[in-house]
């Protein structure tokens, strides 16, 4: 099996992030719940 390397940066709305994948308001927990 060979590594590779996904480039996942984007930018949104002049917003430059190393990687799209982020929560939602509400779906988590907080403290011990997702730690």
């Amino acid at each position: 099996m060979s590594k590779t390397d996904a480039a996942m940066a984007v930018n949104i709305a002049g917003m430059k992030m190393k990687n799209p994948v982020m929560t939602a308001s509400g779906t988590f927990g907080c403290g011990e719940e997702y730690a």
